[in-house]
C-alpha cells in the first residue's frame, strides 16, 4: 500500500526531545514516562566492548510489557565492538502503545550486551 505522509508530516512542527542513558542493557527501558505515544528520529549509539555485537532493540510497547526475546522489536540495530552507530531509521517510526528500549547480546533477544551500551536518542 502507499505510505501516509500526513503522519510523519505532523510530527516535524514538534521540537525533538533527546535522551541520554550511559548504561542500555538487556531490560526494557521507557523512553515517555507519561505518554504512550511517540515518533524514533533517530540518535547515536557507543558499544564499548572490544569483542562482541550488541544489539539494540526499540519495541512499541511500554517497557513492563516487553519480554525480550519474544516481543517483536520496531526496529533493531547490531553496534561493533569499539564501534558508534547512527541511529538512523530510514523514516521516523511510530510507536503507538509505548515507546521503549533494551541491548541484547543477540539479536533474537537473549542475554545481556558484554558491556552495557551508552545511547543518544532523539523522539518525538
Amino acid at each position: 500500500g502507499w505510505f501516509n505522509m500526513a503522519g510523519i508530516v505532523e510530527i516535524f512542527p514538534r521540537d525533538p526531545q533527546g535522551l541520554n542513558d550511559d548504561a542500555v542493557t538487556n531490560t526494557a527501558v521507557d523512553v515517555k514516562a507519561t505518554e504512550l505515544d511517540g515518533w524514533l528520529v533517530g540518535g547515536n549509539a557507543f558499544n564499548p566492548d572490544d569483542s562482541a555485537v550488541a544489539y539494540l532493540q526499540f519495541f512499541n510497547a511500554v517497557a513492563a510489557d516487553v519480554v525480550l526475546g519474544t516481543t517483536v522489536p520496531v526496529y533493531t540495530i547490531a553496534i561493533p565492538p569499539l564501534a558508534s552507530m547512527p541511529l538512523d531509521p530510514p523514516r521516523p517510526i511510530q510507536c503507538s502503545t509505548g515507546m521503549s528500549y533494551a541491548c541484547t547480546a543477540t539479536m533474537l533477544g537473549a542475554g545481556a550486551p558484554a558491556q552495557a551500551v551508552s545511547m543518544y536518542l532523539q523522539y518525538v
